[in-house]
């Protein structure tokens, strides 16, 4: 099973974001292969990358194409929602952490999270997809 469809798989039962964030962090463990440069990404905010301004809690997991390879595979998991129109922006990367579990803590305990759970901000949609760097 390639990596996207791992992760599909991991999270075709999720209905909320802490679902899906849960089954990424769980795909990240299943899918784990050692290499110190599979990072973690958390980026947040208001973007119009679909032509539209939309708020993405997005999240990324880096892995090396292959060990002779300076190329990466990332795997995407955008949660999507109407535009926030709230100072709420991070970019985070899980090397400025002891390990993967200290990431997800800080994802968990992040103010996007907490303003989108406390709320009750809707998912409009989830893109899942995979690109080269």
């Amino acid at each position: 099973m390639d990596l996207l469809e791992s992760l599909k798989s991991i999270t075709k039962n999720a209905k909320t974001v802490n679902d899906y964030i849960n089954g990424f962090e769980e795909f990240c463990k299943k899918v784990d292969c050692g290499d110190e440069e599979e990072l973690c990404l958390l980026e947040t905010g208001d973007f119009g990358f679909s032509g539209e301004d939309e708020f993405y809690f997005s999240l990324v997991r880096q892995y090396k194409g292959s060990p002779d390879d300076d190329e990466y595979i990332q795997v995407h998991m955008d949660i999507i929602f109407e535009p926030i129109n709230e100072e709420l922006s991070s970019l985070i990367w899980s090397d400025e952490f002891d390990n993967t579990e200290d990431f997800f803590k800080s994802v968990d305990m992040s103010d996007e999270l907490k303003f989108i759970n406390d709320n009750n901000i809707k998912l409009k949609r989830i893109d899942l997809y995979t690109e080269e760097t």
